[in-house]
């Protein structure tokens, strides 16, 4: 029986293959690819902790009012999204609807005073009214300065509650 060699038989040392490993594994460590950017499309959105009648609530704050909650599943660790027209001129008389949207949503209205104006439900749009960009519209019927979409039936606010939007 023949024992097996310990070395190489191109006669190269033990710190010539080690130099070669680890030149091998640079060269793989730099074919692998890079870290795919975050697929949360809440992932970077500033974040603020806003009270209903002292309940305080974690939320994001919507910075492309047009985009809201479109692609998102599942909210996470917020409570939902707030639109601020607190620096507007006047107070909105926006919409909402929810093109893109995955989740069935609650709309709260704030007006100047803070109080509550309208809660409306905003269920997921039928795939038909998506792919013709026909989801309906969600309008409060009055002006508002905020507006909080929730996720539905996760919060039902006294029709006298207010608002402390906290700081921006």
């Amino acid at each position: 029986m023949r024992r097996a060699s310990r070395g190489s038989s191109s006669g190269a040392s033990s710190a010539e293959v080690r130099r070669a490993v680890l030149a091998a594994l640079v060269l793989l460590a730099g074919c692998a690819p890079a870290s795919s950017p975050s697929t949360d499309p809440l992932a970077g959105l500033p974040r603020r902790t806003i009270t209903v009648d002292g309940a305080p609530l974690a939320m994001v704050v919507a910075v492309d009012r047009g985009r809201g909650l479109m692609g998102v599943d599942d909210l996470g660790d917020v409570d939902g999204m707030l639109f601020d027209y607190s620096a507007e001129s006047s107070p909105s008389r926006s919409t909402f609807w929810m093109q893109g949207v995955r989740i069935p949503l609650d709309v709260a209205f704030f007006g100047e005073d803070r109080r509550l104006i309208a809660q409306l439900t905003m269920p997921v749009c039928p795939e038909s009214a998506q792919a013709s960009r026909a989801c309906p519209r969600y309008a409060s019927p009055a002006p508002f300065r905020w507006a909080l979409e929730t996720e539905a039936g996760a919060f039902d606010f006294a029709d006298s509650a207010v608002i402390d939007p906290g700081a921006p």
